[in-house]
């Protein structure tokens, strides 16, 4: 079992760190049952995020999202 651990300043940056770390690390799979079928993801066997910062606004990620609508404040 591969072990992960992410450190992180606020909630933002543990995702971007968390998808960067999975293209790194992560592992592939093929899914084998369902609309899906057939397509590879990535996953980590285990994973902690340690957020030194929890309660640091803004809550959502503060970068444009192509085809999905900005956060309301």
């Amino acid at each position: 079992m591969k072990l992960e651990f992410i450190e992180a300043r606020d909630l933002p940056d543990a995702w971007f760190q968390c998808v960067y770390r999975l293209l790194e690390a992560g592992s592939e799979y093929v899914i084998e049952r369902g609309s899906f079928q057939g397509q590879k993801r990535l996953e980590f066997d285990y994973v902690t995020v340690h957020i030194k910062y929890p309660g640091v606004r803004p809550f959502f990620l503060t970068f444009p999202v192509p085809g999905h609508p900005k956060p309301c404040r």
